[in-house]
């Protein structure tokens, strides 16, 4: 791709006339230091590539000539944003101000941008719900009540950010846009929009490298679907003790496998829930497995004592890297899966209240 910088405003009637394969991009930076560097930038084979263009006067400007539209990013050198755009032919427009970047012109940057805007008073809410809290909690105001009411409405609103993420994705899986954000989001989306998503894109797209990681993960999350039989797998015991999990698995009693770590705040709030359930149903056809992702063997030994853990415990220390965690798509803890006396998935992702109600509907 060659490519030069413009210091100067290029006139309409020169844009207008731009040969098919030109594009141009017209910026506009407001309250930024005279002479500072608007970097374009992309990477090829892991080397980036990137050309520059200085603000005089609050303006900048690129121009070049590009064989195929793609993914390029746009920062500067007094800021930590990287805002992605699609670089193709025609005329793009950039505003920076202050820490926002926004970027127009082409039918698919519009889009993008779209999409972005409609988030932005959620995550405004969000953080303003953040401030209520911390304050809350400095003046020594909080309730259990006013905390569940902010955490519900935070969480809510960051479903309703990734939902928007999702939608703008799954429409632009045919551009190299949809398919980069698809990339950058892949890990933190819920298991089932990821093969959703997963199931829109071309076999070329799927056959890259950097996706095939994920097509690992969505196909142990489809071979460990609800009515689908346990996979078995063998790790160590706290003694070193190998241990399969068909070794309680399938053996005729309810089994929950509970993924947990002693570093993971919300698996040690969870225990105390378990550790009832075990005690009102381990001698009535109930057992529980617990798999640590802890990468520390001291570590997850004092959990276990200090959380009175009393049920069997497995891992092999390989935190998000365990052998179980990629055979059951786990991407995030505490999470529970619950076998029949068969050996068969019968419900995942449960926890307090719809996992007391369900094995209270289950075991008899």
């Amino acid at each position: 791709m060659k490519k030069s910088v413009l210091f100067f405003t290029v006139s309409a009637i020169l844009f207008s006339c731009a040969p098919k394969d030109q594009y141009t991009i017209q910026g506009a930076a407001e309250g930024m230091d005279e002479g500072q560097n608007v970097i374009l930038s992309t990477y090829d084979n892991d080397t980036e590539m990137s050309d520059t263009a200085k603000i005089k006067n609050g303006k900048f400007s690129f121009q070049g000539k590009i064989d195929a539209p793609g993914v390029y990013y746009i920062s500067t050198d007094q800021s930590e944003i990287n805002r992605p755009l699609l670089l193709e032919a025609g005329k793009i427009l950039v505003n920076i101000t202050g820490k926002q970047i926004k970027i127009t012109g082409t039918p698919i940057n519009d889009a993008y941008q779209k999409s972005l805007d409609a988030n932005i008073p959620l995550e405004d809410r969000m953080i303003e719900i953040k401030k209520e809290h911390d304050q809350a909690v400095e003046d020594s105001v909080m309730t259990d009540e006013l905390d569940e009411k902010l955490k519900n409405e935070f969480y809510q609103l960051a479903d309703k950010i990734q939902e928007e993420k999702v939608n703008f994705i799954g429409a632009n899986l045919t551009n190299p846009l949809g398919e980069q954000l698809f990339l950058s989001e892949a890990r933190r989306l819920p298991l089932d929009k990821l093969s959703a998503l997963m199931d829109k894109t071309s076999e070329a797209f799927k056959a890259k490298e950097q996706v095939k990681p994920f097509m690992e993960i969505i196909d142990a999350y489809n071979n460990t679907a609800i009515n689908k039989n346990f996979t078995d797998l063998t790790l160590k015991d706290p003694s070193g003790k190998d241990v399969s999990l068909s070794e309680y698995a399938g053996k005729g009693k309810y089994v929950l496998i509970d993924f947990w770590a002693s570093w993971c705040g919300p698996c040690r709030e969870e225990m105390p829930v378990l550790v009832e359930l075990y005690k009102k149903y381990k001698n009535k056809n109930f057992e529980i497995v617990g798999i640590s992702l802890d990468n520390k063997q001291d570590a997850w030994v004092d959990g276990i004592k200090a959380l009175n853990i009393t049920w069997p415990q497995i891992s092999d220390l390989g935190r998000w890297e365990s052998i179980a965690a990629k055979k059951y798509a786990i991407n995030s803890i505490p999470q529970t899966i619950l076998l029949d006396p068969n050996g068969v998935i019968i419900a995942k992702g449960l926890r307090g209240d719809e996992l007391v109600k369900k094995l209270e509907e289950v075991i008899q």
